[in-house]
């Protein structure tokens, strides 16, 4: 089976070739490049990076089609490509791409409250209308429209989020997940390894991540070591905001990331952490959380989110906001419960599990899994 990967130069995307090729299927992969970048970031597996102004031409070309049986899209990349009608199409969602087609409150009360004075500041009121019409009709309406005419399968980063999205027409069900145990073990991460008293609060410098919440639930007496912020992509005001506010109450135990980090660094700087609270309402920071898991971090979700749900009825020992206190902070997880946590983790994400789970769509797809 010949497919065709389209992906942004994202950090999970070697790791998901090298799943698909072990599966027995012969894969190429283009890249949707940056109008700017000359040099990939994170992708080293061989590819075809096409600026993402020349994508639409480039697959228009109906050579590039010849023996192709299937299309991957990693994340709704570029909604002006055109796919050919006997090519079916899976989209294996990264999140971002699909969160504006769910209908859910994002924030708690201090970030709203951050959010609100912002807008007045920045946008008059016709202003902030236009471009919120924009932003939730227009570019909404074209990506429900691709979705419709081109998308025949669509697997979520979690099963739940499925039913979540308003689509009157979604494409069928199937289940892929990015990333395997032995990607971490590859990149140098133990299961063992020693676990500080520092917590790593959010994923990115995204004002879901509820930081300014967060913050409300913290003190100094409570946290034995640093608080580390990975804040280096996102919104840099945003970013600011939360730095300034994080040091009024920790100071120098404060530890933003703000520049580009390479991945091993990252992993090594994150696999410590012995806490991790993420309170997102939305399912966000699934990569970080299955690196605590690994590593046996004590990890905090929000209730509401449907992330902490799944990973609950998976049966994973963690922590919502409400038990967010200096007794909880204190206890790290038992062996067994770490051992509870990484056992799941295994049966789910272990690279075997991933090949047979790859061969089983890629069966669904051709019909013999029918």
């Amino acid at each position: 089976m010949r497919i065709m990967h389209i992906a942004n130069d994202e950090k999970f995307i070697d790791s998901a070739i090298s799943i698909f090729d072990k599966s027995g299927s012969e894969n190429f992969l283009i890249i949707n490049q940056g109008l700017r970048s000359e040099k990939l970031s994170h992708v080293k597996t061989k590819c075809a990076p096409i600026p993402r102004n020349k994508l639409r031409k480039y697959l228009l070309d109906k050579d590039v089609w010849v023996g192709v049986d299937c299309v991957i899209l990693h994340s709704l990349v570029n909604l002006s490509i055109v796919i050919p009608d006997n090519v079916p199409c899976v989209w294996i969602g990264f999140g971002y791409d699909y969160y504006d087609l769910i209908n859910k409150e994002l924030y708690l009360p201090k970030t709203r409250d951050y959010i609100r004075n912002k807008k007045r500041s920045i946008f008059d009121i016709k202003s902030f209308t236009l471009k919120l019409y924009e932003f939730i009709f227009i570019k909404n309406m074209d990506k429900k429209k691709f979705i419709s005419k081109y998308v025949d399968y669509f697997s979520p980063v979690i099963s739940t989020e499925y039913k979540m999205i308003e689509i009157k027409c979604m494409p069928e069900f199937l289940e892929w997940n990015y990333g395997t145990v032995e990607t971490l073990i590859a990149k140098g991460i133990e299961e063992d390894v020693l676990l500080t008293n520092d917590v790593l609060v959010g994923n990115s410098a995204t004002d879901t991540g509820n930081h300014l919440d967060v913050l409300e639930l913290l003190s100094v007496d409570a946290v034995g070591g640093n608080v580390i912020l990975p804040l280096n992509y996102g919104d840099e005001s945003y970013a600011s905001k939360v730095i300034i506010e994080f040091r009024k109450e920790f100071g120098s135990k404060v530890q933003a990331i703000t520049n580009f980090m390479p991945l091993e660094e990252y992993l090594s700087l994150v696999s410590r952490c012995g806490i991790m609270i993420m309170l997102h309402k939305r399912q966000q920071a699934y990569a970080n959380i299955n690196l605590g898991l690994y590593t046996g971090a004590k990890i905090y979700l929000h209730s509401s989110s449907p992330l902490y749900d799944y990973l609950i009825g998976m049966g994973y020992i963690i922590f919502n906001e409400n038990d967010i206190n200096e007794s909880s902070l204190s206890a790290a997880l038992s062996r067994n419960e770490k051992i509870n946590n990484r056992k799941i983790l295994h049966s789910i994400l272990s690279e075997n599990v991933m090949i047979e789970k790859t061969k089983a769509m890629l069966n669904k797809i051709t019909g013999k899994g029918n």
